[in-house]
Formats: structure tokens, C-alpha cells, sequence
């Protein structure tokens, strides 16, 4: 149901998760590690979430994939 990549960045440990389908999925993906990790932080966010350039609140409009 998710695709998921795990690495470093800066020496911390970082695992991306990809529900495709916005809420429902992102909380039961949320449950899920809470209950099954350590993990103590969490960022949830949308398409270009992860590009310098985008800012909150801006409108990202995805070209491809």
C-alpha cells in the first residue's frame, strides 16, 4: 500500500513514505509508526514538499512524475 525509502541525510536517519491518496492514508501511515518505531519526528506534506524553492503555502502544480 506505501512506498517507502529510507537513508541518512546529514547523518540522521530519514524514511520517506508515499500513501498516493492524502489523509486517510497519511493517518494510517502516521499510526503505524507510532506504534511500530522509534521515530520522534514527522513531517507530512505534499507534492515538491521536499524542493528548497517551495515555500508553505505555496501552490505546486506537479508536470510529471
Amino acid at each position: 500500500m506505501f512506498t517507502t525509502w529510507s537513508g541518512t541525510y546529514k547523518d540522521a536517519r530519514v524514511t520517506a513514505i508515499s500513501g498516493g491518496s492524502g489523509g486517510p492514508e497519511a493517518e494510517l501511515c502516521m499510526v503505524e509508526l507510532l506504534q511500530h518505531t522509534e521515530a520522534d519526528v514527522f513531517a507530512v506534506g505534499g507534492s515538491g514538499g521536499t524542493n528548497e524553492r517551495v515555500h508553505p503555502g505555496d501552490v505546486v502544480i506537479a508536470s510529471g512524475s
